[in-house]
């Protein structure tokens, strides 16, 4: 049987991008919503899911973002010196 899945939580790594003494650098943290929140919660916390909290079936997903000169995951991209995209930019642009 195909069962339907329905999305219960969701969390995006989103860098406090004003973290240490001069306002410029990235701080890791989650952002995390579950279903029915009213809001999203923060956390510089690791992000911990217990497998006696979900039902048999439940699927954990993680998605890195892919370069946009490259088109190589996010990870990979940072390893190599092949492209210069800056995901520091990046991260100020999308998350300040």
């Amino acid at each position: 049987m195909e069962l339907n899945y329905f999305t219960t939580m969701r969390a995006t790594m989103k860098p406090d991008t004003y973290g240490g003494e001069e306002c410029d650098e990235h701080i890791p943290m989650w952002e995390a919503y579950a279903e029915g929140d009213m809001d999203s919660e923060h956390s510089t916390e690791d992000f911990i899911l217990s497998p006696k909290n979900f039902p048999a079936g439940t699927k954990i997903i993680v998605q890195e973002p892919c370069c946009p000169k490259c088109d190589m995951n996010a990870s990979l991209c940072m390893e190599t010196d092949d492209c210069d995209f800056d995901w520091k930019a990046w991260a100020d642009d999308e998350y300040s």
